[in-house]
């Protein structure tokens, strides 16, 4: 568990990179807010399960 919740940490960070990075859709201009979103909840997800490892909540 404590591997899937770095994994999952850098991840989200990884995507949240990104989108800070290349903030707008190729297409038509748009902030890409599935990107922002996905970040943040591998991010929490990852939180969450490194927490639940180290019997913290």
């Amino acid at each position: 568990m404590l591997f899937l919740g770095i994994i999952s940490l850098i991840l989200g960070a990884l995507i949240l990179y990104k989108m800070v990075r290349h903030p707008f859709k190729y297409d038509d201009g748009a902030i890409n807010f599935k990107g922002y979103a996905s970040g943040i909840i591998f991010i929490f997800i990852g939180i969450y399960v490194l927490f639940d490892h180290f019997k913290i909540l």
